[in-house]
């Protein structure tokens, strides 16, 4: 009998250390250090939502 011996590659997502989630691409906080999602944080200014101050005037933080 002839075996085949085959490689399965695994894909680790990387995970959004602010809302926990897996996504295809994370952004490293350049203030903390923390990896961000696109809804976490300002991608651009590469800064998460707890550094770039992301909650609203009086308080509410829509984002959760």
């Amino acid at each position: 009998m002839l075996y085949r011996n085959y490689l399965h590659k695994v894909i680790i997502m990387p995970i959004c250390n602010v809302c926990g989630e897996e996504e295809e691409i994370v952004t490293k906080c350049k203030t903390c250090g923390t990896n961000f999602c696109e809804y976490c944080g300002d991608v651009e200014a590469k800064q998460c939502i707890e550094c770039f101050g992301g909650s609203d005037e009086d308080g509410d933080d829509d984002w959760l």
